[in-house]
């Protein structure tokens, strides 16, 4: 299922992670949801980061930013 509720809201990575290109994207990090996805009863958010990397992430990984705050 895709929900797209959230799409365009900021978001930021609450720790390091390697991607599976091998690159890497530091704490802190910054992006916009593009959409959610559930699927085999996992939630992944699929984000743009501003460094135009795109890649799947669990909701615990990041901090989501309200309407307000972005």
């Amino acid at each position: 299922m895709i929900d797209r509720k959230r799409e365009g809201l900021r978001c930021s990575l609450k720790n390091s992670t390697l991607l599976p290109n091998g690159e890497t994207l530091r704490r802190g990090a910054k992006g916009t949801i593009i959409a959610e996805y559930n699927n085999l009863d996992r939630d992944l958010i699929y984000v743009l980061w501003d460094n135009e990397i795109t890649s799947m992430m669990f909701p615990d990984d990041l901090e989501v930013f309200s309407e307000e705050e972005r």
